[in-house]
């Protein structure tokens, strides 16, 4: 249902903060992310450009409830989840959060070591700027000429954002509906028009 469906919090570009631990460094470090695809690609050249470190541990989480974390060699529970559970409590999305440990020498324990994972994510986080996107749904209208006019009012009224315009014999008009507006703009167009201005809707979410 559209009043379940919430803005997309993530962040603008990438931020890196360091974190020491008696000797041990932690370099966590956070991206913008669209696909699982991409944060393979980031994980790989990390591991290129950073070949001394210890462990490359790892959580990322995407818009569509995949998520995926690692920890890299260190013990079971220390590492990646607890870099998810840091994403999860900033509740983001679209993110992949990266903590590169150089050892020092000295061994934490699980406790302390997992505190020292959730810190490094954390601090990485708290550095980024925030970004919200919101969530619309596409549709594609079809408008006889007459209705145009109090259309494009009741798209205006609306916040909607219009993303292509084709006009045939009649227009069709290619538009972003904000999912918190969609049921009372299309309960208007319908009135308006006395419901001859068709519409097609695509399923997907889309966040901007």
């Amino acid at each position: 249902m559209p009043g379940l469906v919430k803005p997309l919090r993530t962040v603008k570009k990438v931020s890196e903060t360091v974190y020491k631990e008696k000797g041990s460094v932690f370099n966590g470090i956070i991206y913008p992310v669209s696909n699982e695809e991409e944060t393979y690609n980031i994980l790989q050249e990390l591991r290129k450009k950073y070949y001394d470190a210890a462990h490359h541990c790892y959580a990322f989480r995407l818009n569509n409830n995949l998520f995926r974390y690692s920890d890299d060699g260190e013990p079971s529970g220390t590492a990646g989840i607890r870099i998810l559970n840091a994403i999860d409590h900033n509740e983001l999305s679209d993110v992949l959060c990266v903590v590169i440990r150089w050892f020092g020498g000295i061994k934490l324990g699980v406790g302390p070591l997992g505190k020292a994972y959730y810190l490094s994510a954390g601090n990485a986080i708290s550095s980024a700027e925030i970004f919200v996107k919101m969530p619309f749904y596409e549709y594609t209208f079809t408008v006889p000429y007459e209705f145009t006019r109090q259309f494009y009012h009741l798209l205006e009224k609306f916040k909607a954002r219009i993303i292509n315009r084709n006009y045939n014999s009649v227009p069709e008009i290619k538009c972003l509906l904000p999912v918190e507006h969609e049921d009372s703009l299309i309960l208007e167009i319908k009135h308006s028009s006395h419901d001859r201005i068709n519409f097609l809707k695509e399923e997907a979410l889309r966040y901007y």
